[in-house]
């Protein structure tokens, strides 16, 4: 049965071991900007997830992938330290 117990971001690794959430910042001339996510296929070609979407002041928790990706986002992704480290170049060019 699921408890009522809400984990933060930063604690997630504690519960799912050899996983961890990392904050990636998409500059302005990442290939990424102006794809919808499920364009960007990261979940496929890199095995992340992208879990939210810090837009400005807002989070965008559990995006559909028709959302599209701006210059400035934030995007939580979640997945092993090497297949994060893998998905660093599309955001950092």
């Amino acid at each position: 049965s699921l408890s009522g117990k809400h984990v933060s971001f930063p604690d997630l690794k504690l519960h799912i071991p050899g996983v961890e959430v990392s904050a990636l910042r998409v500059e302005e001339e990442s290939s990424l900007v102006g794809k919808t996510l499920a364009q960007t296929d990261l979940r496929r070609k890199f095995g992340v997830t992208v879990v939210a979407i810090r837009r400005d002041s807002q989070i965008l928790s559990n995006p559909d992938g028709d959302m599209q990706i701006r210059a400035g986002d934030v995007l939580l992704v979640l997945g092993s330290p090497e297949k994060i480290a893998s998905v660093t170049g599309l955001f950092y060019p």
